[in-house]
């Protein structure tokens, strides 16, 4: 399964960081859903006040 690159990760995490997210192969095989925190632990996230 492909994921999303680290820039991807990190807009998703800024404005999605509850999506489930989906990961799938090219040839439209087995899919794998994981969540943010397992793809981009520890991310940074801004937090206004």
């Amino acid at each position: 399964a492909v994921a999303p690159c680290g820039a991807c990760r990190q807009v998703l995490a800024e404005f999605a960081a509850a999506m489930p997210v989906i990961l799938a192969t090219s040839t439209g095989g087995d899919r794998q859903v994981t969540s943010l925190d397992a793809l981009l632990p520890g991310a940074f996230v801004f937090k206004r006040p």
